[in-house]
């Protein structure tokens, strides 16, 4: 009888554990998220800040010398082949930005 309680207490244990750690994203955009720092082929590392691109939730934001300079949602299409992404430019409200010409 022990026995039998001890091996349910370490299954359970188990089964715990495993739903606690942390697991990789399952999705392409939940991969994408984090800072990625854009190369450029022949730029010299001293020619100024580093230009990096943070994807947080569904925006992609360009930031430059630690000050976010513009501001994008994104949009995966996992489905197309090759694999699609739409960038929509936002304003500082947060909303799609227009452009009107005069």
């Amino acid at each position: 009888m022990v026995l039998a309680v001890a091996v349910v207490v370490v299954v359970g244990a188990g089964i715990g554990l495993w739903y606690a750690l942390p697991r990789e994203p399952k999705d392409d955009l939940g991969r994408l998220q984090g800072d990625w720092q854009v190369v450029v082929p022949g730029r010299d590392a001293e020619a100024g800040p580093p230009l990096v691109i943070r994807v947080g939730s569904d925006r992609w934001t360009y930031v430059a010398g630690g000050r976010e300079q513009r501001a994008y949602r994104v949009a995966l299409n996992p489905a197309a082949s090759p694999k699609e992404i739409d960038l929509v430019q936002l304003g500082s409200d947060g909303e799609p930005a227009t452009y009107t010409r005069w």
